[in-house]
């Protein structure tokens, strides 16, 4: 279970460091997992292009959903 994030540690003292830290935490987390929702998403494209005898031949452009990054 992720810790909640917001500014006070568990004495009540504000810790913007430590917000900062698990923030960008988050972000990497988010980013390894569109990534590797990315890479099986391609994957199954492919073998589903393949099976109706096609084959990717230049780089697919995408744009997440969820977070709005545009993967090239």
């Amino acid at each position: 279970m992720r810790p909640e994030l917001d500014y006070y540690n568990d004495s009540h003292i504000k810790e913007p460091a430590a917000y900062a830290a698990f923030s960008h935490k988050q972000e990497r987390e988010a980013e390894a997992y569109d990534k590797e929702l990315l890479k099986e998403a391609l994957g199954f494209a492919k073998r589903i292009l393949r099976n109706y005898g096609f084959d990717v031949v230049e780089r697919i452009k995408l744009k997440s959903n969820r977070t709005g990054r545009i993967y090239k």
